[in-house]
């Protein structure tokens, strides 16, 4: 029985609204920003910390601007240790039926047999309607936030995993949400799940 749902997303896709969706009719956890307040709690970094490094990669223009600027020993390997909270995180969360987004969950729980990936695509111009209507923002501004989002998404991702970001072959199923649409693709993936 799948108990263990992972999304990973391009950025105005819709996976956070389908992966909530998706919850609600299973009856079952949702994690995606609260990973960050759950591995808070867990370790001994502040939340404010787990912030500036969600999703990014240790090879990130950030991660290397913390490195150069401080001499502390102590924040080198503060950036291993919030991956390693995260980590330990989403291994205890995955004891429970749950769906989790992004931060290569797909990856960590590769091994576990009660678990599908599920990558979710959209065109364009579904991504900038969205982040548009989301964001009020205008289109221009939409597609310099997909490039940077996508970007910060993939360079975690292949950073953490050495797979590439949105490969097919990296994930059980991918699905477009242009193409089906949000509730669509929400029965789709109940349908695969039961």
């Amino acid at each position: 029985m799948i108990s263990i749902i992972t999304i990973g997303r391009e950025f105005g896709s819709g996976g956070r609204e389908i992966g909530l969706k998706l919850a609600e009719q299973l009856g079952c956890s949702f994690f995606d920003k609260e990973i960050i307040n759950e591995a808070a709690k867990r370790s001994s970094i502040n939340r404010e910390l787990f912030e500036r490094f969600d999703e990014k990669a240790l090879g990130s223009p950030l991660y290397s601007m913390v490195m150069r600027v401080s001499n502390d020993p102590v924040a080198q390997p503060l950036a291993l240790r919030i991956q390693k909270a995260y980590a330990e995180t989403i291994y205890e969360l995955a004891k429970e039926p749950c769906i989790i987004i992004g931060r290569s969950a797909d990856y960590l729980l590769r091994d576990c047999k009660n678990r599908l990936s599920f990558f979710i695509t959209a065109n364009q111009k579904n991504r900038i309607e969205r982040i548009c209507e989301r964001h009020q923002t205008t289109a221009g501004e939409a597609e310099k936030m997909i490039v940077k989002q996508d970007k910060i998404r993939a360079s975690y991702y292949n950073c953490m995993t050495g797979n590439v970001w949105g490969m097919a072959a990296n994930y059980d199923f991918c699905l477009s949400s242009s193409y089906y649409g949000i509730e669509p693709t929400v029965e789709i993936m109940k349908q695969i799940i039961q």
